[in-house]
């Protein structure tokens, strides 16, 4: 069994709508078989890190309230930034989640050490590393080419046999996962309909994960 992160994104997939979120969230329970353990990611920043708007607190709140209520999800977040992740720690998440962006890797400093933290990392070197800088933190790695899309092969050259621990997947599909059932997998979700960055080829419909849910 594997713990499967689905990432719905900012602002700009569900467009801060309530009505999207519980299409998106409607649409993954629809094809969850209950083979892993899956959980609902989103991504909170202040400050735009791309061209996309960042999720309305509110919004969130809502994904959070829906997904757990409805269907017993838990939700957690990709934090960009100190106040976001001071936002997302009075909801005590389940987890806890960086970016494959280095210079972001000292918001671990304020994440409490009783919560696992989802890292993605570019290069095999930063696992020992990290792990070196926090130590007593519950450090999930998951092995990252933060391109849109990325090529398969380059993962498979880059990170070998890690990949059996953790992917946070840009791929086109979803060969990777079958390949390497790693323990730990991170995939973008879009609806049929979805628009933007995060509805390019890395992301998968909630009809082509029930393959692997």
């Amino acid at each position: 069994m594997s713990k499967i992160i689905i990432d719905m994104g900012s602002g700009e997939t569900c467009h801060n709508d309530k009505s999207e979120v519980r299409r998106m969230i409607d649409g993954l329970a629809a094809v969850d078989g209950h083979h892993h353990e899956v959980y609902i990611k989103w991504q909170l920043f202040t400050k735009v890190p791309a061209p996309v708007p960042p999720l309305d607190h509110e919004v969130y709140d809502y994904a959070v309230k829906y997904a757990d209520l409805t269907y017993g999800y838990q939700t957690f977040a990709s934090v960009f930034d100190y106040p976001s992740l001071n936002y997302l720690l009075d909801y005590h998440p389940p987890a806890l989640k960086v970016a494959c962006r280095p210079y972001l890797y000292m918001l671990l400093r304020n994440m409490p050490r009783d919560t696992p933290v989802y890292v993605s990392i570019g290069d095999v070197a930063y696992a020992p590393l990290l792990r070196e800088m926090f130590p007593g933190y519950e450090l999930r790695f998951l092995y990252c080419i933060p391109e849109y899309p990325a090529n398969q092969t380059a993962y498979e050259t880059l990170f070998g046999y890690n990949l059996s621990v953790g992917i946070s997947d840009h791929s086109p599909d979803l060969r990777l996962f079958g390949e390497y059932q790693p323990l730990y997998y991170e995939r973008h979700m879009k609806l049929a309909d979805s628009t933007g960055l995060d509805a390019g080829p890395h992301a998968s419909t909630p009809e082509e994960l029930g393959a692997i849910l």
